[in-house]
């Protein structure tokens, strides 16, 4: 017998197994403590007996129980009395189950279940016939023992808990709910298998079963209540997206619905119908076609046979329209089509409708196509191919849209995710209640401490000799040092390797390996013999040395054994470069981001987990819809479809078959052509299987009577490489698709292969986890990188406060709670060790002021030490007297007349007014002599300093920058080099660079050149401006002769000109100072990039050198396919005796064929397919390999862009040996490589930028702040409230007019339920716009025109309800009226052109239909979600307005870079007529494209092409706009020139470095940094939003009292009677008022008032002083004296200006209200006085 003891650290429970109250708690601890003595000295007979309430019945239960019985009368504590209405808590089977149920074995078990039931999930297949394999006959007996086994599990915890009735009951669990869902959906197949369809699928769902166990770890547990948390703040994000998917759908498919399905055709003569015949023959003019004038006959549009000439498949056109037939109008803003050759003619070609792009899946063509197209381009992936598509069918003018839709959708709506993740994970932790079923947590025991490693005694009694030598020796600096250089030394030696190496070099890389090999074996067992085992071990780079030395060892040994071939161990050797990482252990930066990368490991471990789940999830739904679902027949005839015919062997992926006839059989021995397409098959005949129905239906062959088909089999079936067939291609699939990269392409696939609802598949995949888990992963190094230093600092302070102690004794610390700060230290904050104010995160840094937006306000440099009685208190005025409560008198001493005068900035955009209002700089004092010989005196100088400091010098210089700039732009390589344009342009840059070397030349004589403090050279901002300056000059010299690349390349650094403009404009400077404030931390995550690609690549080197090299078809540039290659295209029963023996594999030698590089297939008997005659070439890819470790890294690094990598990751699988021929998933495994290093290289290592970017610009902003970082959280939230307030200004209420209608009008427009019934309309008529679609019927069109006029009419009666009612006045003082307005008058005129034009086709009239969806912004007043996420935009544009700025100069920058290097470059894949440097517009947008990551590769490699790049520019030459290698015998004749010669349109350097250059600069600067700070406003601003909202005193409270106040001032003039305050406070809410208070009485009015400060002005209170008084009562805190003097400085231009301190108000509202209720009082004492003396008189008067 025990006694029932409290757990230590759980709190008691009474029966009902709630938590018991203190006192209880005391007297329960007391009886145990109690139950602890003897029995035997009577204290067993004190314990007072407890109940407990199992069965909903009061039973006394004596406290000494049976330790099983009292187990398990605290677990039924929280089981309902009664299951299934029968079973008791002390019913036998009952308690059995909850014994059961509640062990740890049953929750092990049932988890063990589980995770076998996902390996058989994944070892299943939707392989055909595969239920008749083996293995799935297995699957399925096996998918009954799991179905009954989660059922007997479901049947116990129902027994257990019961099932709905009751508390804590079975599903009255989510967990439990799910569970119960799955295992139903399961027994549906086993139950209802012959009535229902298969829902198989279905069963995956029980995969988040292991979901259960997240809430047991704790690391785990914080990731998923993260996003448990941020559930309801992410739902705000999604209805802010189809808030924007609303706006853009709609106004999508006004503008381009039906425009992205026209293609170019022609019309063909045919012999019944002739619709074009020659007019006039024309000269030749290019010597191979003659041209004709062509005449179009009117011929009815139903008998012209169209034809779409060859390669117009992805072309979209916008006129002439093939419906408007022989008209030729090509007047058109999109892409006109061309003439094309027909019958050695050129006809015109018209546009004809054909189909949309990506198997018509991608158009606007109604609202939920839209949705789908705008959903893959705020994905950024395949956006520009949209983009263009829509500039070719509608307008070059639509990236207007798509640019609109691309910052707002995808840079601003779709980061606020971000956002919300990483405010959330940065929050503190909620306390989770403590389970009472937990075991008590024993507290930890101190382990007794160690000797550090250099304490360990060596002694000459203790070591021998061997030991004291090694023990000395690695304890030697040197030993430490020559271990580095050798680190070194091995990674220079195995990145040496290249492909094709001589032997020589080889062997002596190998001997070095083995040397090193030796070397570092020696230095483990110098450590291991020197600090002894234990103390070796300790160290964990050791042991990890260790290991390395082992692996090393093995290897050489594999090596020996193979006769020098390791095979796959030689990639061992790469670990040991991970020794590198050792170096960062005396550089401190490089230490801390690597601190970082490790703190974040743990929870990224845990994500790690997560990811892996939701991947695995998804994998196995995906086999279940896609498995051996995508396979396609495309390139083959029409009708080709994959099949597997009677009789046939067919392989897992069907071949594809075409229908042929009886006929065919005799014709050419059954072999059939299709020319078009280039196929050729026999035709065989094959019984036909009725079983497979779906297969009979999806061809049209011919059925003879006998039952048999006829098909000839065309070939290999196109199966993608992203599939879903097994679990392993599922996964990197759905990884694919989690990167980004074409995941748009699967989709597509998925969708031609299914249905439509395949892409709520991916679009579910991609929200969750692209945008939320992905996301997650930045959340962790956002918050790690925000307490970076916190270990530092400590360390820091720890050896301050010992030194601290050492010098001055023992003192006495903790007697004060508040933190002192000192000047002495630089600011640094002297804190008890007993309460220690930790370093804020970023989330709590980004409450205090704007970063990027100039501050009003710059904080003093040395921090205000607090007062010793206590924390500063608030002054009035001059005269310093402490104030009671806190703000009020703050504001007060706030007024202009204290002296106070601080220059503001504004925090807008960057204009021209802006831009020049500069900082006033001190004036230059003249010192020494400038250039030596310009002394202070000299009165050249002193002219030249008077111009220099004249207030228009820099105005003047700005407007010279800026036209500099814009000819600069136009200058473009493209233009007429003898036109007008060219010389003028050439004659205005020679002006711009004399124009600035004289202000050069001014400032040199002012400041001087070198010497001295102030000297030019000085100032780093003047040496840009001398290096740009220099560079004209010698441009300017250079012209006229030399290297015309050369030359071209010089001119280029002109662009660099625009940047001066950031040194002159107060909000570019402050980004670029951000951002040269990042170059250290951005230059440590360089470094630790370069760390891992190194790693990765010289792996890279060891897995794929030399293997990535194919045979290519000179003729299609494809590489060559052996299964086609090799394919004889015979029967099933010709394929038994045929000889096989012309079948090799494809190598080198196979490829180059002793040299002729030209190889013949013949094809034996019985095969009729013709020989094949193929140039060949043995080639490597030309974008990317490993056959060196700078082309390995290259090619890594574009891999962490997430651009491209699946090419060079198939190419991996594919690689089978050197020289020798890829073969189609020969290694699958080799993704594993890939798939690791995108999440190490891109996932973490490339989100490092990220990280950094933000952790500076916080840094900055913390700097910025002074001590803003010290304050408490209470004063933090005080600040954040009065800068809040700062946006708060009194609004003009509207005032009752007079007259009856009006009055009644007025009343109507602002009843409540009219608002209701306009916001019904708008939803409405936003339903109704969004019904439009393409080919929709006259009926439906009409109806939706009438549905828009009406309601166009209701919200025209609206605003001419509201103008009668208010008169334009007042109606037009609210902007929302003057929205309402023009939205009304541009419907009105719309609908007006409409009916006018009578259904003509006008241009434009669309964009005015647009105007009617943007009715749609009313919307977002009315929901708080949105409204916080608006005004998180709007608070975001000051300080986006300037990161964009700097943003578009560098953008400006680049362009002028491209368009002077690349602008003559020959169009290739990528660069193409659409995207390309030919002029500013151009590259303008190119770069934007590049910004978001859009093939940028792909551009740069276009960029670097060296060959088949000369073209003949001369008309009459038979070699007309062909290309040819450069130094080619048919260039020779001709001159470089653009009109009449030849012209280069190669890279301008050999070897592409400019190219490689210019994009990588571009990519790191824009994409990685410019977009982060992006990302850090908006994380900014988000966090102050939903502080503002969330805060004790929140917007909406300042917006009822700005609606309250308006009541009783209307006019807006700021101030109201003191004797309306009362009235006014009633009709607040709380905590400012006390309305729709449950006890609401005038006390508590009066208390309000009497405990606040707010100035009396003769009777008067101001606005201002009354919200700040009122807002103080509530969230006012005591703040230091230089916050104080900032939040004063912004708050005193809005309170009342005052001529002198004599006219400051000196009383009170207190003391107003004050002197009401005394002069009541005494009034009524008087009153009352004065009826006694009445009442008196009136008795002595009756007595008398």
């Amino acid at each position: 017998m025990v006694a029932l003891a409290i757990p230590p650290g759980n709190k008691p429970l009474d029966g009902n197994g709630l938590l018991m109250g203190p006192r209880a708690s005391e007297e329960l601890t007391s009886v145990n403590n109690s139950m602890e003595k003897p029995l035997s000295e009577g204290m067993a007979s004190d314990v007072e007996p407890l109940s407990s309430k199992c069965d909903g019945e009061a039973v006394e239960k004596e406290v000494i129980l049976d330790p099983e019985e009292a187990r398990y009368h605290k677990l039924c504590d929280t089981l309902c009395p009664r299951a299934l209405f029968y079973f008791t808590t002390q019913n036998p089977f009952r308690k059995r189950m909850i014994k059961i149920v509640k062990s740890k074995m049953f929750d092990q078990t049932v988890l063990l279940l589980i995770l076998v039931n996902c390996l058989f999930l994944a070892m299943d297949s939707k392989e055909p016939n595969f239920v008749d394999t083996p293995r799935g006959q297995i699957l399925s007996y096996v998918e009954y023992v799991f179905t009954v086994a989660f059922v007997v599990e479901m049947l116990c915890k129902i027994v257990c808990l019961g099932f709905v009735f009751g508390r804590n009951t079975y599903l009255r669990d989510g967990w439990n709910g799910m569970d119960f869902t799955v295992v139903m959906l399961g027994l549906l197949p086993l139950v209802a298998g012959g009535i229902l369809p298969s829902v198989s699928a279905l069963r995956t769902v029980r995969v988040l079963r292991p979901l259960r166990t997240m809430t047991r770890v704790e690391g785990m547990r914080k990731l998923v209540v993260t996003l448990l948390r941020s559930l309801p703040m992410l739902m705000d994000v999604c209805v802010l997206v189809s808030f924007m998917f609303l706006l853009f759908g709609i106004v999508g498919v006004i503008l381009f619905s039906g425009k992205l399905r026209n293609r170019c055709y022609i019309p063909l003569n045919t012999e019944n119908v002739t619709v074009w015949e020659v007019q006039e023959i024309l000269s030749n003019t290019t010597g191979l076609l003659k041209e004709m004038v062509v005449f179009n006959k009117h011929v009815a549009f139903a008998n012209i046979t169209w034809e779409m000439p060859e390669g117009q498949e992805d072309i979209v056109c916008a006129a002439p329209m093939s419906e408007e037939y022989p008209s030729k109008s090509l007047a058109t803003n999109g892409r006109a089509c061309p003439k094309f050759e027909s019958d050695g003619y050129l006809v015109q070609g018209f546009c004809h409708k054909y189909q949309n792009p990506n198997y018509d899946i991608t158009s606007y063509d109604n609202i939920g196509r839209a949705w789908l197209t705008i959903f893959q381009c705020i994905s950024l992936e395949g956006w520009v191919d949209v983009m263009y598509w829509a500039q070719d069918g509608v307008s070059k003018w639509v990236w207007i849209y798509f640019l609109i839709m691309i910052v707002f959708v995808s840079f601003f709506a779709v980061n606020l995710m971000l956002a919300v993740l990483y405010v959330k994970f940065t929050e503190p932790e909620e306390l989770m209640p403590e389970d009472p079923m937990a075991p008590p947590e024993t507290p930890p025991q101190e382990a007794p401490a160690e000797k550090p490693e250099d304490e360990v005694a060596v002694t000459s009694f203790q070591l021998s000799p061997l030991t004291k030598f090694c023990h000395e020796l690695q304890a030697k600096p040197q030993f430490e040092m020559t271990t580095m250089i050798l680190i070194v030394l091995n990674t220079i030696t195995m990145a040496s390797e290249y492909h094709g190496m001589p032997n020589a070099l080889s062997s002596v890389l190998e001997y070095i390996n083995y040397m090193l090999a030796v070397y570092f074996l020696g230095e483990m067992i110098v450590k291991m013999k020197g600090l002894g085992i234990r103390v070796y071990v300790k160290d964990r780079m050791n042991v990890f040395d260790a290991l390395v030395v082992f692996f090393s060892m093995v290897e050489i040994v594999s090596n020996q054994i193979t006769g020098g071939s390791g095979g796959s161990l030689s990639v061992l050797r790469t670990f040991r470069l991970l020794r590198v990482f050792k170096l960062a252990r005396s550089w401190k930066q490089l230490n801390d981001i690597i601190r970082t990368i490790f703190k974040s490991l743990a929870s990224i471990a845990y994500l790690s987990l997560i990811l892996l789940l939701f991947m695995f999830i998804f994998a196995l739904l995906g086999m279940q819809l896609f498995g051996y679902a995508l396979e396609f027949c495309d390139g083959y005839p029409p009708g080709a479809a994959p099949i597997c015919p009677e009789g046939e062997s067919c392989p897992k992926h069907r071949d594809c078959y075409a229908p042929c006839t009886e006929a065919d059989l005799s014709i050419n021995s059954g072999w059939m052509e299709w020319p078009e397409e280039g196929a050729v098959g026999l035709c065989v005949k094959y019984p036909i299987d009725y079983s497979n129905s779906t297969r009979f239906e999806s061809l049209d062959s011919e059925v003879d009577v006998d039952q048999f088909e006829y098909l000839a089999r065309l070939g290999k079936v196109y199966v993608p490489r992203h599939n879903f067939d097994d679990i392993f291609w599922s996964i990197v699939t759905i990884f694919q698709i989690l990167t980004g990269e074409n995941w748009n392409s699967v989709m597509y696939d998925g969708i031609r292969g299914t249905s439509d609802l395949a892409s709520l598949y991916f679009l579910l995949l991609v929200v969750i986890g692209n945008y939320i888990i992905l996301n997650l992963f930045l959340a962790i190094l956002l918050d790690n990188f925000g307490g970076g230093n916190d270990d530092d600092e400590e360390e820091e302070e720890a050896e301050k406060e010992a030194e601290e102690k050492k010098n001055a004794g023992a003192q006495e610390l903790g007697e004060s709670n508040h933190s002192t700060i000192s000047r002495e230290d630089g600011g640094r904050e002297n804190k008890t060790p007993d309460k220690r104010l930790p370093r804020k995160r970023p989330s709590e840094l980004s409450m205090q002021g704007v970063s990027l937006v100039p501050s009003d306000i710059s904080g003093p440099e040395s921090p205000i030490p607090e007062s010793p009685e206590g924390p500063q208190h608030f002054k009035q005025g001059p005269e310093g007297n402490s104030s009671k409560t806190c703000g009020t008198n703050s504001m007060r001493s706030g007024s202009r007349g204290d002296g106070m005068s601080v220059p503001r900035t504004a925090a807008g955009g960057i204009g021209l007014a802006q831009i020049t209002s500069l900082v006033r700089k001190k004036k230059i004092k003249l010192e020494g002599n400038a250039l030596f010989c310009f002394s202070p005196e000299n009165p050249i100088r002193k002219v030249c300093a008077e111009m220099v400091q004249h207030k228009k010098f820099e105005f003047i210089i700005i407007v010279l920058i800026c036209v500099s700039s814009i000819i600069l732009a136009v200058d473009s390589p493209n233009l007429d080099q003898d036109g007008g344009l060219k010389l003028a342009l050439d004659m205005l840059d020679k002006i711009f660079v004399v124009l600035f070397s004289v202000e050069m030349v001014l400032k040199i004589i002012t400041t001087g050149f070198a010497k001295g403090k102030t000297a030019y050279l000085k100032n780093s901002w003047n040496i840009l401006d001398f290096c740009i300056v220099l560079i004209g000059l010698v441009g300017w010299i250079g012209i006229g002769g030399g290297n015309l690349s050369a030359l071209r390349a010089l001119r280029t650094f002109r662009a660099l000109r625009p940047i001066r403009v950031a040194s002159r404009a107060e909000g570019m400077k402050v980004v670029v100072n951000a951002l040269f404030q990042a170059i250290p931390g951005i230059a440590n995550v360089v470094l630790v990039c370069f760390l891992f690609y190194l790693i990765f690549g010289i792996l890279g080197l060891n897995l794929f050198m030399g293997k990535y090299y194919f045979c290519m078809d000179e003729d299609t540039g494809e590489p060559l396919d052996p299964d086609s290659l090799f394919d004889p295209m015979i029967s099933p029963l010709d394929a038994i005796d045929y000889n096989w023996t012309f079948r090799v594999p494809i190598t080198k030698d196979f490829c180059e064929n002793n040299g002729t590089n030209e190889i013949t297939i013949i094809y034996p008997y019985p095969s009729q397919k013709p020989t094949v005659h193929i140039l060949t070439k043995w080639k490597n890819p030309d974008d990317y390999n490993f056959d060196n470790i700078a082309a390995s890294m290259f090619a890594l690094f574009e891999m962490a862009t997430l651009e491209g990598w699946l090419d060079v990751m198939y190419s991996g699988i594919d690689s089978v040996g050197v020289d020798i021929g890829p073969v189609e998933n020969h290694n699958k495994w080799s993704a594993l490589f890939f798939l690791f290093f995108i999440v190490v290289g891109s996932f973490f290592v490339m989100n490092l930028f990220v990280g950094v970017t933000i952790d500076k610009f916080n840094e900055m902003k913390e700097k910025q702040e002074g001590q803003s970082v010290f304050l408490t959280e209470e004063q933090r939230s005080w600040v954040n409230i009065q800068k809040m307030m700062i946006g708060i200004r009194p609004t003009r209420s509207t005032i009752v007019p007079d007259g009856l209608l009006r009055e009644v009008l007025y009343h109507l427009t602002t009843h409540e339920n009219f608002d209701m019934f306009i916001m019904s309309c708008i939803l409405l008529n936003v339903v109704v716009m969004s019904l439009n679609h393409v080919d929709e019927t006259e009926m439906w069109d009409t109806s939706l025109t009438w549905a828009n006029n009406v309601f166009t009419l209701v919200f025209t009666m609206e605003a001419v309800f509201k103008l009668i009612a208010l008169f334009p006045r007042q109606y037009f003082r609210d902007n929302w009226n003057n929205f309402d307005f023009v939205v009304v008058v541009l419907s009105l005129f719309s609908m007006a052109i409409s009916f006018a034009s009578s259904g003509l086709n006008i241009p434009g009239l669309n964009m005015l239909r647009i105007f009617r969806v943007a009715r749609i912004f009313r919307l977002i007043p009315k929901a708080k979600g949105l409204r916080t996420l608006f005004h998180t935009l709007m608070v975001s544009l000051p300080a986006l307005a300037n990161v964009g700025s700097v943003l578009f100069l560098f953008f400006f920058i680049f362009s002028v870079m491209g368009m002077n290097l690349f602008g003559k470059v020959k169009h290739q894949d990528f660069l193409t007529r659409q995207a390309n440097y030919e002029d500013f517009a151009s590259s303008l947008l190119v770069l934007f494209r590049m910004s978001t990551g859009e093939d940028w590769n792909g551009i740069m490699h276009d960029c670097m092409i060296r060959t088949n790049c000369w073209t003949v520019t001369n008309k009459t030459s038979i070699y007309y706009k062909q290309y040819f290698d450069p130094n080619v015998p048919e260039l020779e004749a001709f001159l470089e020139n653009d009109k009449n010669g030849k012209v280069n349109r190669c890279s301008v350097d050999p070897w592409g470095i400019a190219s490689m250059l210019f994009h990588l600069m571009f990519v790191t600067m824009c994409a990685f940094v410019m977009l982060n700070l992006v990302i850090a406003v908006i994380l900014e601003n988000f966090q102050k939003s939903t502080e503002g909202e969330e805060a004790t005193v929140s917007r909406d409270h300042f917006r009822r009292y700005q609606e309250v106040w308006s009541t009783f001032d209307p006019h807006s003039t700021q101030y109201i009677a003191a004797g309306k305050l009362t009235e006014m406070i009633a009709e607040l809410d709380p905590p400012l008022g006390t309305r729709n208070l449950p006890h609401q009485s005038s006390t508590d009015i009066q208390n309000i008032i009497m405990s606040v400060d707010i100035p009396n002005h003769n009777g008067k209170v101001h606005f201002y002083e009354t919200l700040h008084a009122l807002a103080g009562r509530v969230a006012g805190m005591p703040l230091p004296e230089d916050e104080e003097v900032k939040i004063r400085s912004k708050i005193k231009d809005k309170l009342p200006t005052f001529a002198n301190e004599k006219d400051l108000p000196k009383y009170t509202a207190a003391h107003f209200y004050a002197a009401l209720y005394v002069q009541a009082a005494v009034r009524g004492y008087l009153a009352r006085y004065y009826m006694r003396m009445e009442e008196e008189e009136l008795v002595e008067g009756g007595t008398g």
